[in-house]
């Protein structure tokens, strides 16, 4: 409601002329004869304190009543994407007699509040960033003719999207079990238990009993078996091992440290050399492959090889400690790098202790 105010003073009226709806309405004060300035003024003072207590002309808006009719109909089709932890990304479809569009946005349900975040924006997408991880955001747009138009078409019907949540990976374990042996003059056998959710492995050797000069010799190792070799005959050395999930993340915590010492030549002596396991099988679930054997004297570690054909190349797949059993699950070949099996592909397998002689050689055709 807008309103006009005037004050007309004489011999005999004083009257305040309100202009409302388009209807002149004549307030009288006083009629007939002089009043005196001091009290015409007083009494004017209070009436336009009544009247401005219910003209109030202001009232504050929520977003339910932002809209002034200008002809141009709601964005359909609004939705919110979440690209990441602080990125939601918005599309609509464009609006007839719409040049640019403004965006209201907000966390709160009942859009009680809320902040315009764009007023001018000539696409039909929009992509709000440096938004807070973890957030659900409820957005509305509108369409106007143009950026310097002050009113709003129709808004549109609520999206909504909720950024990522910052997810904090927690550090590998320490491998356990970490086992050397000097198996020559030049060569230290390595071996040690699994981690869990671990891909890669990474060796820290030293002949430093300190650790405080000490070298990486391998960082991307594929199984929990490692052969360490061109080493000097005689020599102490110490062995640590740490675990990636992949090749370029942060290594997780190391293992106890062990040690060995290369064999010196005048204590060269042919190791016992271990009998072959025996009664290999395999039994075929699906696409995963069940080996088994018969247990080897003095056996501490055995050690699974693969091949895709009987006359060729059989590679190290895995290992298993004796005190686990004589038994293991095969899912995937190392060729050299870990393979899936495939259904309806026959593969061949041979088994030995870790410094024993090589099984009798098995196959086995997996299913679909």
């Amino acid at each position: 409601m807008k309103e006009t105010k005037k004050m007309v003073l004489g011999s005999s009226v004083l009257s305040l002329i309100v202009k409302e709806d388009n209807i002149s309405k004549n307030l009288l004060i006083f009629r007939g004869g002089r009043i005196h300035m001091k009290k015409a003024l007083i009494i004017f003072l209070l009436i336009l304190m009544v009247i401005g207590i219910g003209c109030e002309n202001n009232p504050s808006e929520d977003i339910r009543s932002i809209n002034i009719p200008v002809g141009i109909s709601a964005p359909q089709n609004l939705t919110a994407r979440t690209i990441n932890t602080t990125q939601i990304n918005l599309s609509w479809n464009p609006v007839e007699g719409a040049s640019v569009y403004t965006i209201f946005r907000t966390t709160d349900p009942t859009w009680m509040n809320y902040n315009i975040i764009s007023r001018s924006i000539s696409n039909t997408t929009y992509n709000d960033t440096n938004l807070s991880p973890g957030t659900t955001y409820h957005f509305k747009v509108a369409g106007r003719r143009n950026s310097a138009a002050d009113d709003f078409g129709e808004l549109s019907m609520e999206a909504f999207a909720t950024t990522n949540e910052i997810i904090t990976l927690r550090n590998l374990e320490a491998p356990q079990n970490l086992t050397a042996i000097g198996t020559s003059t030049s060569q230290i056998s390595l071996s040690w238990s699994p981690v869990t959710d671990a891909n890669y492995y990474v060796v820290y050797r030293t002949t430093d009993p300190s650790w405080e000069k000490f070298s990486i010799i391998s960082t991307n190792v594929l199984n929990t078996v490692y052969y360490d070799s061109s080493l000097s005959p005689g020599t102490v050395y110490f062995y640590k091992i740490g675990s990636k999930r992949t090749a370029n993340e942060t290594i997780g915590e190391l293992s106890l440290p062990v040690t060995a010492t290369t064999n010196t030549p005048s204590s060269v002596t042919t190791p016992e050399v271990l009998a072959a396991p025996e009664n290999l099988t395999a039994e075929v679930n699906g696409r995963i492959i069940t080996l088994t054997w018969g247990e080897v004297e003095k056996a501490n570690t055995y050690l699974v090889f693969g091949s895709f054909s009987l006359e060729g190349t059989f590679v190290f797949i895995d290992s298993i400690y004796s005190s686990y059993g004589t038994a293991i699950n095969i899912a995937s070949m190392a060729y050299p790098n870990i393979i899936p099996l495939e259904p309806n592909t026959t593969y061949y397998f041979k088994v030995k202790a870790s410094n024993g002689e090589f099984s009798s050689v098995v196959s086995a055709t997996t299913g679909n």
